[in-house]
């Protein structure tokens, strides 16, 4: 699944940390025209951080997966292998999604990433005059081009003169990449155009007419959907959360899924779809209730997937709220409480105390009359609508509800509004 997010002209981020396991201090050697070549053993798995003047080629014959790698300022570096000019020598793989890898670019320094296959959970910072380089041919390999494939990678240009720079290139993105920084704007004529006609730039974006598929980062260039803003309100009387957003514009845009996940920023599940406006320039109000909040409370975090019409998504911020949880003493929950009646709901907390008896319910109030009404119910997911039946004879006020099952009992104090 595609997808691409660019915030423009947004520098400063904080670069990922990047502590190396390998440090080396090269010769100030080499010319760009002929490199100082270089070679590392146990290359696969490690964390590089390179520091010298000069212009160097690592080159092998075989397959080396990086997790990362870090160029001081005065390094200019080249990764690849002639290979027979057709098979790529480096990837650079972070150990998962939150375990990631990384490349750090720092100012006067440059990367030539000539042979690589793969960047996949990477995250990239490139400082104010650093540059990296995704050029497979540069007059080496008979016009051999090479697919460079991102998969959940991050890219951060830390100021107009951090660059990236695509020569002879084919670009697949397989599930994500961010870029955060770039100082241009939209350049492709159409959706449907495969490639800029002839080398060109925007901001500190470049490209040239070997690059393929460079449309598929620049017509990201313009968000989709842009947001006025995103915010939770926790209902106590409820125990809900409403979710509520409100966009600038929208472009294309099919619909949002609301995800959540529990006290932490991992476990995401989508939890409801929003309907989007399609086309918009105007503000679109949106919102959306999560009642079915967790028993033991926490810390609940919430993000938008926005998704077009040719189903590539973007995720959002991330917001949060905390909820106080339900005593766990407790075997059944009614809300909300003050009802009307109407809208009360009744729901088993504690599984463990249930075993699949019939339930007998029973309100406890100053009328006499009230207090005689009695409902059975067998099947427990008809309990709120028999809940509901009896209290509509209740007066404003104070009751009980009487709950029993088995041998046992539970009384919960009800406020009708």
């Amino acid at each position: 699944m595609l997808c691409v997010l660019f915030v423009n002209n947004s520098f400063g981020q904080t670069c990922p940390t990047c502590t190396p396991n390998r440090s080396e201090t090269l010769p100030n050697t080499g010319t760009l025209a002929s490199p100082t070549n270089v070679t590392f053993n146990n290359a696969s798995g490690n964390i590089f951080k390179f520091s010298g003047t000069g212009f160097y080629s690592w080159t092998t014959n075989n397959t080396i997966s990086l997790r990362g790698i870090i160029l001081e300022p005065g390094v200019y570096m080249t990764l690849g292998s002639r290979n027979q000019g057709n098979t790529e020598a480096f990837s650079i793989i972070g150990v998962s999604a939150t375990d990631r890898g990384c490349i750090i670019v720092k100012s006067g320094a440059t990367l030539d990433l000539a042979w690589i296959s793969t960047l996949k959970y990477v995250d990239v910072c490139v400082e104010d005059g650093g540059k990296i380089i995704f050029d497979s041919d540069d007059d080496r390999d008979n016009n051999a081009r090479n697919t460079y494939t991102f998969d959940g990678v991050t890219i951060n240009l830390q100021g107009p003169d951090a660059k990236l720079e695509f020569g002879d290139a084919n670009i697949n993105i397989v599930s994500g990449l961010d870029i955060v920084g770039w100082t241009g704007d939209l350049v492709c004529p159409s959706g449907n155009s495969p490639n800029p006609s002839s080398t060109g730039q925007s901001g500190n974006i470049s490209w040239n007419s070997d690059t393929v598929n460079i449309c598929a980062i620049l017509n990201f260039g313009v968000l989709p959907v842009e947001y006025l803003s995103f915010i939770v309100n926790h209902i106590a009387n409820t125990r809900s959360n409403e979710i509520k957003w409100v966009t600038a514009s929208e472009k294309n845009n099919s619909h949002f899924v609301l995800e959540r996940s529990v006290n932490d920023i991992k476990s995401w599940v989508a939890i409801g779809e929003v309907a989007g406006a399609i086309n918009s320039e105007t503000p679109q109000a949106y919102s959306y209730t999560d009642e079915q909040l967790p028993l033991a409370g926490g810390m609940i975090y919430y993000r938008l997937k926005q998704v077009d019409l040719e189903g590539k998504y973007i995720y959002g911020e991330v917001i949060a709220t905390r909820v106080t949880g339900i005593n766990s003493s407790a075997t059944w929950r009614v809300y909300p409480n003050p009802s009307t009646g109407i809208d009360i709901h009744l729901e088993l907390t504690n599984q463990e105390k249930y075993k699949g008896e019939s339930i007998a319910l029973r309100l406890l109030s100053a009328n006499p009359q009230v207090s005689q009404q009695q409902v059975t119910v067998d099947d427990i997911s008809n309990l709120t609508e028999a809940l509901r039946g009896i209290s509509q004879s209740l007066n404003k006020g104070v009751a009980i509800l009487e709950i029993i099952w088995g041998d046992q009992v539970e009384h919960i104090k009800l406020i009708k509004k």
